[in-house]
């Protein structure tokens, strides 16, 4: 929990795992499949995702309505991605970016990345830790690693 003006606060708690990743037929284009749980014991809202890397990137999705997050759920998300970099390589510090609802305080949960090219050049994402934190309110805290 975090206080916030003395009052304990709720943050979400997720996990967010890549689970695949296949080619759009273009070179350097590729859809990357995401499964986010929901670890808490309230429901959660997604308003939005994005992956702002320059090696590995998606602009933002806007959800509307709201993907609907229930406790102890899951939400399968597919997001198109470019990445271009060629087999052997490694991104680091690529993000995943979630804008979140919970309780009505809106959320960012960052998934960092590290992203390794295999042999066929498709890019697998391994997540190294997620840290969720307020809109509009400074934070340190937060922090879990994967």
């Amino acid at each position: 929990m975090e206080q916030q003006g003395g009052v304990p606060q709720l943050r979400p708690l997720v996990r967010i795992l890549a689970t695949g990743c296949r080619s759009l037929g273009t070179s350097g284009q590729w859809t990357v499949s995401w499964r986010i749980d929901n670890l808490g014991d309230r429901p959660l809202e997604i308003l939005s995702a994005w992956l702002p890397h320059d090696k590995f990137y998606s602009q933002r999705s806007l959800f509307n309505p709201a993907l609907q997050l229930p406790p102890g759920g899951t939400v399968d998300l597919d997001l198109p991605v470019a990445c271009q970099e060629p087999p052997g390589s490694r991104v680091e510090n690529a993000f995943v970016i979630l804008q979140l609802v919970l309780m009505g305080q809106t959320w960012r949960a960052f998934a960092r990345h590290l992203i390794t090219v295999d042999s066929a050049g498709v890019p697998q994402p391994h997540c190294q830790a997620i840290s969720v934190h307020p809109v509009g309110v400074a934070s340190n805290g937060g922090t879990s690693e994967e």
